[in-house]
């Protein structure tokens, strides 16, 4: 899903070779232990985006071949509906939801597709990422996708949902928290942020990514959420600074900024301030020993070095090493 509000998937025709799948169901597992179920159609702007047809079902840790019957309902819905227009999300129908970061929070996601005449029905995990929005398919994690026959049993349809949750980290025997359907806390909390950071920069590395490159891509996909959120910026340098450190290296348009980095623990309250403390105990122990300052080819276009120099973006340059909003 995109960054926005409406969790919309990418806009594809309908027809013969359009890859545009005619059925198509978004599966949510809530922290209150709920999953809710909606079907995917094109509305009237010419977007995929879900249909406030919900199904909903409480789960017990045994009731697969209902979660089954509940999803093939929602794709036979999702082959003749059409989908919600932009400015009414059929997840806060159904949830009540403030917006989609509020229902991100405490959910994650399968997204179930059935192309056009292939007798299959796949289903992907669509992780969570660190700004709270559902993004897929996965790369490089051949767990987190399962193809079985179009035909299959509601049983093994609502097993698959199962075991595609469980690839993706999801305990489905974990207790259910007491958090309310919908929900207005849309914030995203220095250690939910610290976590999301490091798992997608450890999910980066590999034979196309540098360890610089990775640091590189994080700070890019989520520059403007950083611009806008000091808090989250400072949270990204101390736990990319520490992945760098730890590997005896640091990207060189980092060196210098991650050093001038203020204190914000006056911010922070309970598990965001253990997380954060603990963290920058452990990255000012890695910039006191030697380091190796490597080039990044293409680094972050919102770091020194890449703008002209003037009072203004430099006073909202320290700010955001401060970790508070920019001065106006």
């Amino acid at each position: 899903m995109n960054n926005n509000d409406n969790p919309v998937r990418p806009k594809r025709m309908h027809g013969p070779g359009s890859g545009y799948p005619q059925k198509n169901v978004a599966v949510y597992y809530g922290e209150d232990g709920m999953f809710l179920i909606l079907p995917l159609a094109e509305n009237a702007e010419g977007w995929l985006s879900e249909v406030n047809q919900p199904e909903f079902l409480a789960w017990d840790g045994v009731s697969t071949a209902a979660l089954g019957e509940k999803v093939l309902s929602c794709l036979a819905v999702s082959e003749t509906a059409v989908g919600q227009p932009a400015d009414a999300p059929a997840f806060q129908l159904a949830t009540g939801a403030k917006n989609h970061r509020a229902f991100a929070k405490t959910r994650q996601s399968v997204n179930i597709q059935v192309p056009d005449g292939g007798g299959q029905m796949v289903f992907q995990f669509w992780g969570r990422s660190p700004s709270l929005s559902f993004t897929g398919p996965p790369r490089d994690r051949e767990d987190l996708t399962v193809v079985i026959a179009e035909d299959a049993s509601p049983e093994l349809v609502g097993a698959t949902v199962v075991q595609v949750l469980v690839a993706g980290g999801v305990d489905m025997g974990a207790p259910a928290c007491d958090v309310r359907s919908g929900g207005d806390d849309d914030r995203i909390t220095y250690k939910m942020f610290s976590d999301g950071v490091r798992s997608e920069y450890q999910e980066t590395l590999g034979p196309d990514y540098t360890h610089v490159e990775a640091v590189t891509y994080v700070f890019d996909r989520y520059q403007r959420l950083l611009m806008e959120e000091p808090l989250l910026f400072v949270c990204a340098m101390v736990t990319l600074g520490i992945e760098c450190g730890q590997r005896g290296i640091m990207p060189d348009f980092l060196d210098e900024p991650i050093r001038q980095l203020g204190d914000i623990s006056s911010q922070l309250t309970g598990i965001d301030l253990e997380c954060y403390q603990h963290d920058n105990g452990v990255l000012q122990e890695l910039l006191d020993a030697p380091l190796s300052v490597v080039e990044a080819p293409c680094p972050p276009d919102f770091f020194p070095g890449t703008w002209r120099v003037n009072p203004q973006t430099l006073a909202w340059w320290d700010s955001l090493l401060q970790g508070k909003p920019s001065p106006t």
